[in-house]
């Protein structure tokens, strides 16, 4: 194995980890950020503001986002569909996901902005999704788990006009979780 792509050897208090395709990213019990791996979009360039007060880190193909304890956000990596170009009126950030090619952030107030690559529809946040608690991105998918423990999708190679409520898809988790596995 290429040793650029192993962590760094004096590398310790990890306490969160995100691969991208050729990157990694990890979180360190004192807020720093360490990044190791391919740098050809510059995916190991963490930025200056990128220091200390980070909560969170999440990476997509050859991007990466950081979370500040403050509810910030901060991206670095290519950049080609805007994926590192975080809103400036985003603020009380409490949870991050990162796609292929786009971005995804949970505010406190339980809402989603997505930004970055739209080619299937993976940032068209659906209008009045509310009470979100957690979020998920694939490489061109969406997903956000709400508080009465439904899921809703929406984005994906699969994505059809007209297809539920303008493609997306919501399920709720309770049918599955009774249901009795195929004997």
């Amino acid at each position: 194995m290429n040793p650029d792509f192993c962590p760094p050897p004096q590398l310790n208090d990890v306490i969160a980890i995100a691969p991208g395709a050729f990157h990694s990213v990890a979180l360190r019990q004192d807020g720093n950020v360490v990044a190791w791996g391919c740098n050809a979009y510059g995916q190991l360039d963490i930025p200056d503001s990128v220091s200390g007060e980070i909560a969170a880190v999440c990476s997509g193909r050859n991007h990466s986002l950081a979370l500040t304890k403050a509810g910030h956000v901060v991206g670095w990596g290519l950049n080609r569909y805007g994926q590192i170009d975080v809103p400036d009126w985003l603020n009380e950030v409490v949870m991050i996901a990162a796609g292929r090619s786009h971005s995804l952030a949970m505010r406190s107030n339980g809402t989603v902005v997505a930004w970055g690559h739209n080619v299937f529809h993976q940032c068209d946040v659906p209008l009045q999704l509310e009470r979100v608690v957690n979020i998920f991105a694939s490489d061109y998918s969406s997903m956000a788990l709400k508080s009465n423990g439904s899921i809703v999708q929406w984005g994906g190679q699969d994505y059809q006009p007209g297809l539920a409520e303008s493609g997306v898809i919501e399920r709720s988790t309770e049918a599955s979780l009774t249901q009795e596995a195929p004997q």
